[in-house]
């Protein structure tokens, strides 16, 4: 249940044009992919496979809407089957 201080969506991919571009937190970025949860967003943070994040105290994550929709856009696929290496 979103809280009342959450940006729209609308409103973080406006953030993504700013400059300087507002940081957003990890609660905001998982607004930004459908089907995400914080719990699964942090897993991404450890295993080094999630979007770029920034991390200014041992306790507080933020992220940057362009770097979440870059991380979105760069996963784009058109077929389930494994890339041959």
């Amino acid at each position: 249940m979103p809280s009342s201080n959450i940006r729209s969506v609308e409103q973080l991919m406006q953030c993504a044009t700013l400059d300087p571009e507002p940081f957003i937190s990890a609660t905001e970025a998982v607004t930004l992919m459908p089907g995400m949860t914080k719990n699964h967003l942090a897993q991404l943070r450890f295993d080094g496979t999630g979007p770029r994040f920034y991390k200014p105290t041992s306790r507080t994550v933020f992220y940057k809407a362009s770097d979440v929709l870059a991380w979105l856009n760069k996963s784009a696929r058109i077929s389930t089957s494994k890339v041959a290496a």
